[in-house]
């Protein structure tokens, strides 16, 4: 199961719909950015890492002119592996310096799923509001103290 994180911009968006201005982003590693990481910056805008990218590899490729190409490699399979691993959080700080707020995480297999279970929570948090009797959801009470089951596996003890 993926995890999403839900951005929306500081200010209420020009479309008619408010569900056009959010942006979901996967947590993860992104395939793309690993295999395609210069197409993938440009494709999403991300110029500040375009240009870092570059020089890195820029940087790699001198290195590899001077120690050879048992250093070359290693170095860019390496940068190329956290370039993947690091790519949905340069589009999250991007929209971090524009302003854009954290509004959401949503568990979900995939993003049409992230999506509804999202709005979902918006309009049963907006129709909480709006009602007339609006209570907030509580928590069942926890059973007394020592009338736990017994636990199985490694631990040993009294259960808190």
């Amino acid at each position: 199961m993926a995890v999403w994180t839900v951005h929306a911009p500081p200010s209420p968006g020009l479309s008619d719909e408010p569900a056009d201005d959010v942006v979901f982003i996967r947590e993860g590693f992104s395939w793309a950015a690993f295999l395609f990481a210069p197409i993938w910056a440009l494709a999403h805008r991300l110029w500040l890492t375009f240009a870092l990218w570059l020089v890195a590899v820029i940087v790699i490729s001198l290195i590899g002119s001077s120690a050879g190409d048992a250093i070359t490699w290693p170095l860019t399979i390496g940068f190329l592996l956290w370039f993947g691993y690091e790519a949905r959080d340069f589009q999250r700080a991007k929209l971090a310096r524009r302003d854009w707020r954290l509004v959401d995480i949503v568990n979900a297999d995939s993003l049409k799923l992230a999506e509804r279970r999202h709005f979902e929570r918006v309009a049963v948090v907006r129709a909480n509001e709006t009602g007339p009797s609006a209570t907030p959801p509580t928590m069942p009470p926890l059973p007394p103290r020592g009338s736990y089951p017994p636990v199985i596996g490694f631990t040993s003890g009294v259960r808190p």
